[in-house]
């Protein structure tokens, strides 16, 4: 969830509310506050940015003190939208008193849950600044880990730059080395005390990776700081792998629409049921790209996901995988970007 500061006051929006509103050019972009940190492992090459776009800072590290994207002030956003979520996250204002006004309002809230009672924003608000709600309360710190371009599918909007089906897995020994690395950077270069360092491992499909699960074990035991794990995946694993990954990582299962086939919906169905059975169990999300034409498609997902308890589902835009600029739906097909599920516990 994210504050809006509107013309008149503090709001919350979901991120596909934002998603069709993020017109950020020119724009205070606090994105030197080591909020997020975009690592990227392609071949023998491993480089850090402090945000998933890479518009601002992106370096080639070798060492925890290699990195200078934190700690700086507001950038003025070069960049016509946002199409990431997490760069979405990051707070930003249409000037550096319009941010510094949402962090103002944001600390005489006086804590989280007086944002719940906050009311939606509406079509009709004027949008001043917004930023992720754990953003500005420094409560998280966000990692996005590229793992590799490996994949085993080859979805019509995903970029060549980031996935194929040749390039090689990194070793377990590789996985490693970059996760100590990458731990010396947040400890260098991070103000936050007591923040939660949120991985999100994808690719390129992670779960292909031989030794994936026992990496996300180490991190799980080892880690000095608070950590929560979450796997993007293409879910061509088997139920019961994914179900076994599912105690250890949060998953969100990315349905590409074009690979979705009845034999897909069997096997979501067994591995809610083998979900079920674990004794520990992460989050779980069902993340529906959506292409323009498969509707029928969401609206008998979203039908049978509501009789379920205890998962997430959302339906996200696309965006066009040469100019970044989100795709142009029908009007008619806009109302599935609404279509949520939240556990019953969170409501």
């Amino acid at each position: 969830m994210l504050l809006v500061l509107t013309g008149s006051a503090l709001k919350r929006a979901t991120l596909n509310d934002l998603k069709f509103r993020a017109r950020v050019s020119g724009w205070a972009c606090d994105i030197r506050q080591g909020h997020v940190f975009n690592f990227l492992m392609v071949d023998d090459e491993i480089r850090l940015a402090n945000s998933i776009c890479r518009v601002d800072i992106d370096q080639r590290i070798s060492g925890s003190k290699d990195f200078f994207g934190v700690n700086g002030e507001a950038i003025s956003c070069p960049k016509a939208n946002c199409s990431c979520g997490y760069d979405i996250a990051i707070p930003k204002g249409r000037t550096r008193s319009d941010l510094q006004d949402l962090y103002s309002a944001t600390q005489q809230l006086g804590g989280l849950s007086a944002c719940e009672q906050l009311p939606l924003l509406s079509v009709t608000d004027d949008v001043r600044a917004f930023g992720k709600i754990a953003f500005l309360f420094n409560q998280l710190i966000h990692v996005d880990w590229f793992v590799g371009r490996r994949c085993n599918y080859d979805c019509s909007y995903c970029s060549p730059t980031i996935h194929d089906h040749t390039s090689a897995f990194p070793t377990s020994e590789k996985l490693k080395f970059s996760y100590d690395l990458l731990m010396g950077v947040i400890g260098e270069n991070t103000p936050q005390t007591g923040a939660t360092v949120e991985f999100l491992f994808h690719g390129g499909e992670p779960t292909l990776i031989p030794g994936y699960v026992e990496f996300l074990e180490l991190i799980r035991d080892s880690s000095k700081l608070p950590v929560r794990l979450s796997t993007l995946t293409n879910f061509s694993r088997s139920a019961e792998f994914l179900a076994n990954l599912n105690s250890v990582s949060e998953l969100v299962y990315s349905l590409h629409l074009d690979y979705f086939t009845e034999a897909s919906l069997l096997k979501l169905r067994r591995f809610l049921r083998l979900r079920e059975a674990q004794p520990v169990k992460q989050r779980f999300c069902v993340k529906v790209m959506y292409q323009s034409g498969f509707g029928d498609v969401v609206e008998r997902l979203f039908t049978e996901l509501s009789r379920e308890d205890g998962i997430f589902f959302e339906v996200t835009p696309l965006h066009d995988k040469a100019s970044k600029e989100m795709l142009k739906y029908p009007e008619s097909e806009k109302k599935y970007f609404g279509y949520q599920l939240v556990p019953r516990e969170l409501r």
